[in-house]
């Protein structure tokens, strides 16, 4: 064999394969870290009837028609992603609804201390994980499931709300789909869901009503 031809072939050839082997692994590392999230929201809202105050004087927070959603999220991706920008909004009544969060809640009703349970309307005592302040902004772990209490006072009559927030993670140009409320074609990987309210009746559950379908 012609050594001299070797050395010349794999001198021209090496760099074209170790381009393709660096090509490889970048494109492996980017799908790594562009894995979707999984967000999941409960279809109906929980009707609360009070929020538990966690002080040794065990007092409680009432408030007529407060509507607990839960939303979880899991991100299998190799980074962590921070949530901002999450909203509400009344579909029925054409509005943003407010979110209850741990800041609003210590310093305007509960003196400093937090809010961590609250009670249905069956007894139930159901475990809360608040947004700590109004900027609703969380960080997901990689690798991780995040359970997020969102805990809202609608309108009596209101019978849909509509939750959408945005992840810190630009998506391809035509992946930008039209959405409502400020998010038309955002540059940046957006959530949505939909949830249904069970009607109410001065805070009470209206079993003779259904919502719609």
């Amino acid at each position: 064999m012609n050594f001299n031809f070797l050395f010349h072939v794999i001198k021209d050839f090496l760099p074209i394969c170790i381009s393709i082997v660096a090509l490889f692994i970048s494109w492996k590392t980017y799908k790594r870290i562009t894995i979707p999230l999984d967000s999941y929201c409960s279809p109906i809202s929980t009707p609360l009837n009070l929020l538990l105050i966690d002080d040794d004087e065990m007092r409680s927070i009432t408030n007529t028609n407060l509507n607990l959603i839960n939303l979880t999220v899991i991100n299998p991706s190799e980074i962590d992603l921070d949530c901002f920008s999450l909203r509400v909004f009344d579909e029925t009544n054409n509005k943003e609804l407010n979110i209850y969060n741990q800041e609003m809640l210590k310093y305007q009703l509960t003196d400093g201390f937090p809010v961590t349970k609250a009670v249905d309307y069956e007894g139930n005592i159901i475990p809360l994980k608040l947004f700590e302040t109004a900027d609703y902004f969380h960080t997901f772990k990689s690798h991780s499931i995040t359970n997020l209490s969102i805990v809202i006072n609608p309108a009596l009559n209101t019978e849909e709300c509509f939750i959408v927030y945005k992840i810190a993670r630009h998506v391809p140009w035509y992946k930008k789909i039209n959405q409502k409320y400020g998010y038309k074609k955002s540059k940046y990987e957006t959530h949505r869901h939909r949830v249904k309210l069970p009607l109410t009746n001065n805070g009470n559950i209206d079993s003779n009503k259904e919502t719609k379908k």
